[in-house]
């Protein structure tokens, strides 16, 4: 599964609206955390930035690697 979204230097705010569309077309999407944005602390800063970004989105975080993670859209 290739990445699909990247967060940048602006921060996964900036992301919402384009993660949101993705999950909308596919049931997962990968993200990649620019990784100036979390040097020496990437599992604990990209589980929580996953576990934010699933909460506003009516996702849940299928897995955290490194700087990667995976959304999965809810089936509700």
């Amino acid at each position: 599964m290739e990445v699909t979204v990247q967060i940048g230097k602006n921060g996964a705010e900036h992301v919402l609206q384009e993660l949101s569309a993705q999950l909308k077309k596919h049931e997962m999407v990968r993200v990649k955390i620019n990784r100036t944005l979390i040097e020496g602390r990437q599992r604990e800063f990209a589980t929580g930035i996953a576990e934010d970004l699933a909460k506003k989105l009516n996702a849940r975080v299928e897995w955290v690697k490194g700087r990667t993670f995976v959304l999965r859209r809810d089936k509700k």
